[in-house]
């Protein structure tokens, strides 16, 4: 219990990390409904990694003009949680880092790095 007490905070925050783990798993649909959860209740700096995650997330699953309309909404968030604007580099960089630990992860499981399985099998039922 003294454990549970004394640890931090969750930097990335709950609904952040089951999200990430959702699209590890190319559940797309569930990752979604997650970081609109963070987006929804979370404090500024888990709102920021939110809404690079759902970028990542619809990037991932071949959505790219739906992750660039969420860039002016991640830059704000950014900037409120930073206090200091976000560069084009970095904002890619970070959902692209996202994507790569998504992808890694798939690789040590044994699935499609890319979700192409998973999309053909979701097809079929």
């Amino acid at each position: 219990m003294l454990l549970l007490i004394s640890c931090a905070e969750d930097p990335m925050g709950a609904e952040n990390r089951f999200a990430l783990m959702a699209l590890n798993q190319c559940n797309h649909g569930q990752a979604l409904m997650l970081v609109d959860q963070a987006i929804e209740r979370g404090n500024a700096e888990n709102v920021e990694r939110a809404l690079m995650l759902k970028a990542a997330i619809l990037r991932d699953r071949g959505d790219t003009a739906a992750a660039e309309a969420l860039y002016p909404a991640i830059d704000a968030a950014w900037e409120a949680a930073k206090e200091k604007s976000l560069s084009a580099s970095r904002r890619e960089r970070d959902i692209q880092m996202f994507i790569d630990i998504a992808q890694a992860e798939r690789h040590a499981l044994g699935l499609d790095a890319t979700c192409e399985a998973s999309a053909a099998d979701q097809g079929r039922d």
